[in-house]
């Protein structure tokens, strides 16, 4: 079986990420459409939805979809998470929804243990919490199998309150300040990031507080420590860019269309 987890904060785009989810799922496995709404609004009111705290963003609202659908989950079953502007703040046309439904199906077809999605990097390697890697899977939207989930060790939000294991402080003289033994290729793209001299990081970030960008801050580390518990739990990272197929187009539209 998939669940379909949906993170909302609130309304506004509620529907149409639902719409874009079924459009997703007409093309994986048994085609059937199990969703579970994840609503981190508390003044908004969504029928049959799991109540999430936002206190980590969508990463304490899974958390929280986890925590009240474990007993019903089997060993077998995968999972898609997605918050609800996964089509709304990026670019969503037919090649992503191709793309990401051919991956997705790919993944579940063949029964991987691991992680499949939009897989990122700033082309370096780091070290986060043991685990030297140069890339990770973006949160927005994202498959995994049950098996992962379920492990006592594993949970979305990976920081909770501890914060300062990473950061010893942060504000708009000094940008962020992390601990000694931090990464320093990490913590010069986390920094470049939140507080850009130019406009190649954060699109919010000249209009957010050091406060609000400290609770942004939590939430690009536990994305990154997301792939990181996989790989420490012997899962796999499957981009969904990389599949030969999508190499195969990429070859055809140079060849065609003289793209380079």
């Amino acid at each position: 079986m998939i669940y379909y987890v949906l993170l909302v904060y609130g309304d506004k785009y509620y529907e149409n990420a639902i719409n874009k989810l079924k459009d997703i799922s007409k093309k994986i496995g048994d085609r059937s459409f199990n969703l579970i709404v994840v609503n981190n609004d508390s003044t908004v009111y969504i029928p049959n939805s799991i109540t999430g705290d936002n206190s980590a963003y969508e990463f304490s609202g899974w958390d929280s979809a986890v925590k009240d659908l474990k007993y019903r989950i089997n060993e077998g079953d995968y999972f898609i998470f997605a918050n609800d502007t996964f089509c709304h703040h990026r670019k969503w046309k037919w090649y992503q929804k191709f793309k990401f439904s051919y991956a997705f199906n790919d993944f579940f077809k063949n029964k991987f243990n691991g992680i499949c999605g939009d897989v990122n990097s700033f082309g370096k390697d780091f070290n986060l919490s043991g685990v030297v890697t140069q890339s990770w899977v973006s949160s927005y939207l994202f498959m995994i199998n049950s098996s992962l989930i379920l492990h006592e060790s594993f949970k979305f939000d990976s920081i909770e309150d501890n914060i300062s294991k990473y950061v010893e402080n942060i504000s708009d003289e000094s940008g962020i300040e992390f601990v000694d033994n931090f990464d320093d290729e990490l913590g010069k793209h986390l920094n470049n990031w939140l507080y850009p001299r130019d406009n190649d990081g954060w699109y919010n970030a000249k209009n957010c507080s050091s406060k609000d960008k400290l609770k942004k801050l939590k939430s690009i580390i536990n994305e990154k420590l997301l792939s990181i518990n996989v790989l420490k739990l012997g899962g796999n990272i499957c981009d969904v860019n990389s599949l030969k197929i999508f190499r195969i187009i990429g070859i055809i539209k140079k060849i065609l269309f003289k793209v380079v």
